[in-house]
């Protein structure tokens, strides 16, 4: 079955959102690390960096900063509480407690892009994507976030200590899910 056409008008609109988050979070990066930064996680080539309600990533040849601020910039904050380097994934992970939120950033070059917005359809790509290389994939955490990050790395994801329980975040459902009650 052949795929259908993309319309004009959402192809327009994919191309703008896609050329205006690019030229908005992109740089000629003239110095990879920068040296005014602390280095947080890095692979050799690819580092995350940290600057006051900013997340930093430069590869080299490109550098993107990431305001520290809840997918509809409704809060905001100054710094991260946790940051891993999941080399099995290719990503770096960062928890943000003051937005509830968990950010995968993969420095993957190939890594499959990342609905933004609304999708009308995944298929046929009828929507706004960005590139999933060096842009976080966000996840939302409910309860509230711990202030304090305890956290024990997994294949697939993260264990989270709260005050009263311990709870998995897993990267690929992108939610975070209660402890069982007898782990084997």
């Amino acid at each position: 079955m052949p795929k259908a056409p993309r319309t004009k008008l959402s192809q327009r609109r994919a191309a703008h959102l896609s050329a205006a988050l690019l030229l908005a979070s992109a740089s000629a990066s003239a110095a990879c690390p920068n040296p005014t930064l602390p280095v947080l996680e890095h692979t050799g080539a690819v580092y995350l960096q940290s600057k006051p309600g900013y997340l930093v990533l430069c590869d080299g040849q490109t550098t993107r900063e990431h305001p520290l601020q809840n997918r509809d910039a409704s809060q905001s904050t100054s710094h991260i509480n946790g940051h891993w380097h999941f080399s099995n994934r290719e990503s770096f992970v960062v928890l943000i407690s003051a937005i509830n939120e968990v950010w995968e950033l993969s420095y993957n070059p190939t890594s499959p892009d990342i609905p933004s917005g609304k999708i009308h359809d995944f298929q046929y790509r009828e929507g706004a994507f960005i590139p999933g290389y060096l842009n976080p994939q966000r996840g939302r955490l409910t309860p509230p976030a711990p202030r304090q990050a305890q956290a024990e790395l997994t294949e697939h994801g993260l264990w989270l200590d709260y005050a009263s329980q311990r709870r998995f975040y897993h990267l690929d459902v992108r939610k975070l899910l209660p402890a069982p009650a007898n782990p084997r």
